[in-house]
């Protein structure tokens, strides 16, 4: 690619936000809601047994573990949506929350805004993954650029610009 490619001006949402803390820790959402339901599974399993054998079961403490299990399940389902509220509300607070135009190059990602701009080299990108709807330009491990498909005019507009970044990232070597 010759020429550098512009996004449309960008402005976060919360569901920016709850994507990418998705993304870039889904595998630990999932562990966490695995162990919950398992450990919600054996204290059942436990008080099942008690009950055949004839050992006498705290009702009280059963159903607080069951109660506690499920908010915790709860929470963890939630937990995206929680932290893109904290996320958003400090980049209000700090006056990040600024239209964003992001620019595609052979040599770097860049970021431009009225509060300045930025340009990464591509070395420095640590990587470039897309979802259904959104191009993550990652600069640390859980720190990326989102280029959400809204802003796009078109499926063809996102789908070039997020072929453009793919291309630049891989040519980096």
């Amino acid at each position: 690619m010759s020429e550098s490619l512009s996004s449309p001006p960008v402005v976060y949402e919360l569901s920016d936000y709850a994507a990418l803390y998705r993304h870039s820790r889904g595998r630990l959402l999932r562990l966490l809601k695995r162990a919950i339901i398992t450990v919600l599974g054996l204290l059942i399993a436990v008080e099942l047994l008690s009950l055949a054998v004839g050992i006498p079961v705290d009702w009280r403490e059963f159903i607080l573990g069951v109660v506690l299990g499920a908010l915790g399940l709860f929470l963890a389902a939630r937990l995206p949506q929680l932290t893109a509220r904290i996320a958003i509300r400090s980049a209000k607070r700090a006056g990040f929350l600024v239209p964003q135009t992001y620019t595609i190059t052979t040599d770097a990602f860049q970021a431009r805004s009225e509060r300045g701009s930025t340009s990464i080299n591509w070395h420095a990108v640590q990587r470039v993954e897309r979802s259904d709807d959104r191009l993550f330009v990652f600069i640390a491990k859980r720190v990326a650029y989102i280029v959400p498909r809204r802003v796009f005019a078109d499926d063809g507009a996102f789908d070039s610009f997020c072929a453009a970044t793919e291309e630049n990232f891989d040519a980096r070597a």
